[in-house]
């Protein structure tokens, strides 16, 4: 009876004691991977195909050691990557000074295969390394082209050819390289001197001439053209781009005067 009574007083204070509260019902977390791509890479290479848990976030963490390259993420959606889709990528190295820092190249969307790639290599190594996490909420750009979805187009490189001469015959002032795509977003032009009517052009093509060259922009310039022309600046998708692969050129007629040519570009795969 003693006992009863006991065990009676106790459930009693235990009750009163326990606090009310919402019911735990456990942790969850998305599934993810890792794995190391490349290790002081130090030429053009693809990578074997990369684990697949139904990741549908990708990030590549690329450390440089004065790179000349292009680091890019390929999907491919029957895992033979007989037509790679590049879904990421970076160039580093193309503005004449060799990159030796790390960066982020981030994808997004489920590919039943991916894999990573350096192409158009110069100089330098790259070590990468690939995370994925299988999350509901990817990377995901924020605009449409005529290409399909696509983020803003920053130009971050800058285009400084120096003194443009009068008649001067189609000249590259910036290099192209296969899959990647030179998008001009502004220029400024300054004059010597009052020009007189005559042409500017920029085109696009192949070497230093631009052979087979397609034409992108083309002003036409007269005595009361002002002496300092802006053209572009902040359009989200640029002043105009080129072709994958070709070569940035410029050509003049006679306007007499010489100009310098400032212009802002990103050379990137699409």
């Amino acid at each position: 009876m003693k006992k009863r009574l006991l065990a009676s007083l106790f459930g009693i204070i235990l009750s009163c004691a326990l606090p009310c509260s919402a019911q735990f019902i456990g942790y969850t977390s998305s599934q993810s991977t890792a794995q190391s791509v490349f290790t002081n890479q130090s030429a053009n290479a693809v990578s074997g195909t990369l684990s697949n848990i139904g990741q549908s976030s990708h990030f590549l963490t690329v450390c440089n050691s004065a790179l000349n390259a292009t680091v890019s993420l390929e999907a491919s959606i029957d895992g033979t990557f007989a037509s790679p889709i590049t879904i990421g990528s970076a160039n580093y190295g193309q503005t004449g000074l060799a990159d030796s820092s790390c960066h982020t190249i981030q994808a997004g969307g489920y590919y039943p295969a991916v894999r990573a790639r350096v192409k158009n290599y110069l100089t330098g190594s790259t070590t990468v390394f690939y995370t994925g996490i299988g999350g509901p909420i990817a990377p995901a750009p924020a605009g449409i082209s005529t290409i399909g979805p696509s983020a803003p187009v920053v130009c971050d490189l800058p285009l400084l050819p120096g003194t443009i001469s009068t008649g001067l015959a189609t000249t590259s002032i910036a290099t192209g390289f296969a899959g990647e795509t030179i998008v001009v977003c502004g220029m400024t032009l300054s004059f010597s001197a009052a020009p007189t009517t005559g042409q500017i052009q920029f085109t696009g093509g192949t070497g230093v001439s631009c052979s087979s060259a397609t034409f992108f922009w083309t002003l036409n310039v007269t005595a009361t053209t002002p002496q300092t022309v802006f053209l572009g600046g902040g359009l989200a998708g640029g002043l105009f781009r080129l072709v994958p692969g070709q070569t940035l050129c410029i050509a003049t007629t006679t306007i007499t005067s010489s100009f310098i040519l400032n212009a802002t570009y990103a050379q990137i795969s699409f």
